[in-house]
């Protein structure tokens, strides 16, 4: 493999998922990212524009890290993680956003595992035991009824998934009557969780947490902001459900490390693309393996970066099951996700690289703006 000569950026806009539209909109945008190195091999990524900013300020943010990029020498992971250390000192110094450094470490993942005609998760821990899927769990949508509830979580359970997580209604009272109607609706042994959003006082979480206690949900995700260590460890001295956050906290896999260092939450979330890429989510895994911190994957925003959270977890198991939002497959746009399997997961793609298989009509149907390429 020889030095990267080129990194193009282009933009789509396409219709809003169910969980986004009334947040950000009727239609959102992502970039598309492809690095090229001398020889011609290409690696990709898709990075999605978070709360509804376009592709065109987003692809300013990925082109100002091209200098870190071009002409860099990526022949195996040292090579992915020199450029990595790199354009993490331009996010830190905060010129650029997290997203901007993901969008560039996943294609370089995917760029390696190209050239060497490997899964990326072979790259990643070359010693680790081979495995063919990954367990997934269901994001579901807002919803604001208790049958609305009950239906969502049917069709997703049908789909195959054996967890699904719950996000706030926005009154505590409903969220009870909800979470109390769906576990009498499927019994004890459905998977479930409730994500607040950071959308409670403690009295509110208190009491939504003693039910789903009670009810025996898998954990209670961010019912306080991401710094909030003393209202988190105040609700679990009152209800013990595990805590999960640090989803959306600014930084890097160094504010991951602080967190884990003073036992914020006893689920830590991360995943390819608010923790920096592949090379980031890695280092988040690695220091909770030693610190003894448990994980849960959030979801990738986009199929590449979902894509990439399959592939770590392939090889470190300590992460458990990955995020995806339900409808299954509705947000993962521009290219095809794996096939899920009801009861095992989802399958891995054998193809080197990330996997990526692309909805060219698709792309082609929804691009906006014109493919930016700069050459090193």
């Amino acid at each position: 493999m020889s030095k990267i000569a080129q990194i193009s950026v282009s933009g789509i806009r396409y219709p809003s998922g169910s969980l986004h539209k009334t947040r950000w909109g009727a239609h959102e945008e992502a970039c598309i990212v492809e690095i090229v190195d001398a020889d011609g091999h290409r690696g990709s990524s898709i990075a999605r524009c978070h709360a509804g900013r376009s592709a065109a300020a987003f692809r300013e943010e990925i082109e100002a890290l091209s200098h870190v990029v071009l002409g860099a020498q990526v022949d195996d992971v040292d090579g992915i993680r020199s450029v990595f250390e790199r354009a993490l000192h331009i996010h830190l110094a905060q010129y650029v956003s997290i997203f901007a450094v993901s969008a560039i470490d996943v294609a370089l993942w995917d760029l390696l595992g190209v050239a060497r005609g490997l899964p990326v998760r072979t790259l990643i821990d070359p010693a680790a035991e081979p495995v063919d899927r990954v367990p997934a769990y269901a994001s579901l949508p807002h919803v604001h009824s208790t049958a609305q509830a009950i239906d969502v979580a049917h069709e997703t359970y049908a789909a195959g998934f054996e967890t699904v997580k719950l996000h706030s209604s926005g009154s505590v009272q409903l969220d009870v009557e909800i979470v109390t109607a769906l576990r009498a609706e499927f019994g004890a042994d459905a998977g479930m969780a409730f994500d607040a959003a950071r959308a409670f006082s403690r009295d509110q979480a208190r009491t939504l947490a003693v039910s789903l206690h009670e009810l025996g949900f898998l954990w209670f995700e961010e019912p306080f902001g991401p710094f909030a260590d003393e209202d988190c460890a105040w609700l679990f001295d009152q209800v013990p459900i595990p805590i999960a956050g640090f989803e959306t906290a600014p930084g890097s896999p160094d504010s991951a490390r602080w967190a884990m260092e003073r036992g914020i939450v006893q689920r830590l979330l991360v995943d390819c693309y608010w923790k920096a890429g592949i090379s980031g989510a890695k280092r988040v895994v690695d220091t909770a393996e030693t610190l003894g911190q448990k994980l849960l994957v959030h979801h990738g925003a986009s199929t590449a970066m979902n894509l990439a959270n399959m592939q770590l977890a392939a090889v470190r198991p300590s992460l458990g099951p990955i995020e995806l939002l339900a409808p299954f497959g509705e947000y993962d746009v521009a290219a095809y996700l794996p096939e899920l399997a009801p009861g095992k997961g989802i399958i891995l793609p054998t193809e080197p690289g990330l996997g990526l298989r692309w909805d060219e009509d698709f792309v082609a149907a929804h691009r906006v703006g014109d493919v930016r390429t700069i050459r090193g």
